[in-house]
């Protein structure tokens, strides 16, 4: 299953990478939740937990859960135009002012018609229709499945420090994706603080944990240090779903645990994610 939103910064395309790493476990916490590419593609656990700091998102995912019938209806009746999206910018600007669902629906238009998919950012004209196609099956597959699969899964708009530290245990396993400095979810200064956080934390953690994230020197040391595992992943930098010619990124998996108990074989990731 996949994603019903385009998410800036999201592991679509790594999920391939990402699901033969994930070790069996009972408690699947995910403390920066952001698109969620990987919760809808991985196999359900016995207790789930997904968070995120940006207040926006949270609300879309519990609508999504709470209220979904009346979100799909909602986004049935979307056209893709560049009046809809200034209608949900605004919306998503003066929050105070809109409900729940209003502010749910904004967000998925946001993720769905700006430029490079990043939120709040410019309406994503295309001189092909390929954009208004991606649009359109977001909406064919906004279906009740959504719904369920959210149903035992436990929301939270906390710190994820914070709540990493209250739902740590032996049997929890942490999908880690920090937004990167890059990113529309806060200032460079505030993303790089909770990063950091995150490193000096990562150490004390009983549970497994996987982290997606950019390079850095702190990260390379505390790999030698601690011995943590790793995989460092060369890819092409794209925007607004395009490929930039000459331009690369490394994406850095590490984790803290041997490879010998895997919750997924490579041939229930290629079935999960075709």
């Amino acid at each position: 299953m996949k994603t019903p939103i385009s998410y800036y910064g999201g592991k679509q395309n790594l999920i391939r990478e990402i699901l033969p790493l994930i070790p069996s476990h009972k408690q699947y916490v995910e403390p920066f939740i952001g698109g969620a590419a990987v919760l809808f593609a991985k196999r359900p656990s016995e207790h789930e937990v997904i968070n995120d700091f940006d207040n926006r998102l949270i609300t879309f995912w519990k609508v999504l859960k709470y209220d979904f019938h009346s979100l799909q209806s909602r986004i049935r009746d979307t056209l893709h135009s560049e009046s809809q999206y200034k209608e949900s910018k605004h919306i998503l600007k003066n929050m105070s002012e809109y409900s729940d669902l209003d502010i749910a629906w904004a967000y998925w238009v946001n993720t769905q018609m700006a430029f490079s998919f990043k939120l709040l950012g410019g309406f994503a004209f295309e001189q092909t229709d390929g954009r208004v196609k991606l649009a359109l099956n977001k909406k064919i597959q906004f279906t009740d499945r959504l719904r369920q699969r959210l149903q035992k899964v436990e929301i939270f708009n906390r710190d994820a420090i914070d709540l990493i530290k209250r739902k740590d245990s032996k049997n929890t396993f942490f999908y880690l994706d920090p937004p990167y400095a890059e990113s529309d979810c806060g200032t460079y200064d505030k993303l790089k603080e909770v990063y950091y956080r995150l490193l000096d934390l990562l150490p004390s953690l009983k549970g497994k944990w996987l982290m997606s994230s950019y390079p850095s020197q702190q990260l390379t040391d505390l790999r030698k240090e601690c011995g943590w595992h790793h995989k460092d992943i060369d890819q092409n930098l794209s925007v607004s779903g395009k490929h930039t010619i000459g331009k690369r990124k490394v994406e850095c998996l590490t984790y803290n645990y041997e490879l010998n108990c895997k919750q997924q074989s490579i041939f229930d990731v290629i079935r999960e994610v075709s």
